[in-house]
């Protein structure tokens, strides 16, 4: 594991310390949280596929949508072209959903194990229990 390029963290912690309101233009500090060094990667490879999750439930809501929308015009017209839109929505509803459930989805309970594992492991060479919540997460 390469270590973390310090410039970057202080950029990034820069930036973490700053909050624009859009309304007011005013910058307010946030506290800024970050994870020990030695629970960077395991926590920064938590926030990517949290992020994954989040962009692909976006997308697959609005592709389950469109399927939904193109079934209910076939429905209603009874037309030939319109079951055949409606066919091709759902296979490509059904094509991305098969692709996000064994891609972005099934690796975010991973990611989270191996998260939890990791805060566990440095809870211990602090000699401290971990919290209740953290070891109550389904491996």
């Amino acid at each position: 594991m390469t270590p973390p390029n310090p410039l970057r963290l202080r950029r990034t912690w820069v930036l973490s310390r700053q909050v624009v309101e859009a309304s007011h233009g005013v910058e307010r500090p946030r506290p800024a949280i970050t994870s020990p060094p030695s629970l960077a990667g395991t926590h920064a490879g938590l926030i990517r596929t949290y992020v994954a999750v989040r962009a692909g439930c976006a997308q697959v809501r609005l592709t389950a949508l469109a399927a939904r929308t193109a079934l209910d015009r076939a429905f209603t017209t009874q037309s030939a072209a319109d079951r055949q839109a409606s066919d091709h929505a759902t296979a490509v509803a059904h094509r991305d959903l098969q692709r996000f459930k064994h891609g972005a989805l099934r690796s975010f309970p991973k990611a989270v194990n191996r998260w939890r594992l990791a805060v566990v492991a440095y809870e211990a060479t602090l000699g401290k229990a971990p919290p209740a919540w953290l070891t109550q997460l389904s491996p």
